[in-house]
């Protein structure tokens, strides 16, 4: 009678301790999972921060050398800037593309740059100064002249056909462009033509005419504004 009570509490008190011990093993898996998890979580906001930190640095123009396929507002800025010296027709849409890397060589051969379509520090930082062409620096500048000099020049007009393309200036060619094409002028150069008194102020746009004895070739919107679509070929007044 004596030895079952014995035994009994016996049971009890090992299961006790047993159960104490599973107790503490749980408590310790516990705390050692919940470290892992924070260590975790804090690792990866250290890792997020890095790279969001890294991205905004390199979105500023200068910080890198932007050529294709690369994105970025630094590219979005570059663009603005090519549009605000006549290189860039076309959106601006912070994609590094063919028509951002035909601008870029544009301007890199007006300032007597390396003209690959890269855009390095140089080329952007020619761009940020606004430099001055290298066709046109160190020329001396000629006193204004009391009255402007009217010549004769030989004019046709163009376009239908070329709808979409890129001008050798740097502009998207459309039904309603106002520019001309001249071989040598300078692209951007202001030019005021005058046909049977009616008069249209216009830059240079493109590069052209190759057909011997004509001096310019207008868009269809100029010819349109000089009424000289049905004449073709006419001879017109230019000045600078």
């Amino acid at each position: 009678m004596l030895m079952a009570p014995l035994h009994a509490r016996f049971w009890r008190v090992e299961m006790d301790q047993v159960r104490a011990r599973a107790t503490r093993r749980r408590s310790v898996s516990e705390i050692g999972r919940d470290r892992i998890l924070r260590w975790t979580v804090l690792l990866g906001l250290v890792f997020t921060f890095a790279v969001v930190a890294s991205a905004g640095a390199a979105t500023r123009l200068g910080d890198r050398t932007l050529k294709v396929p690369m994105k970025g507002s630094d590219v979005h800025q570059l663009q603005l800037r090519l549009r605000s010296v006549g290189m860039f027709d076309a959106p601006a849409t912070a994609h590094y593309g063919s028509l951002t890397r035909a601008a870029v060589r544009r301007y890199q051969r007006t300032r007597c740059l390396k003209a690959d379509g890269i855009a390095r520090r140089a080329t952007i930082a020619a761009l940020v100064s606004r430099a001055a062409s290298c066709r046109t620096a160190g020329r001396r500048q000629s006193a204004p002249r009391a009255g402007r000099l009217m010549r004769t020049r030989v004019a046709t007009w163009y376009g239908p056909g070329s709808y979409g393309s890129t001008t050798a200036c740097g502009h998207v060619l459309r039904a309603t462009t106002i520019g001309i094409a001249h071989r040598t002028l300078p692209c951007g150069t202001k030019v005021r033509l005058t046909y049977r008194g009616r008069s249209v102020f216009t830059r240079v746009i493109d590069r052209g005419p190759y057909v011997a004895g004509v001096d310019y070739d207008v868009t269809l919107a100029v010819a349109r504004r000089l009424r000289m679509v049905e004449i073709g070929v006419a001879k017109l007044k230019a000045d600078r």
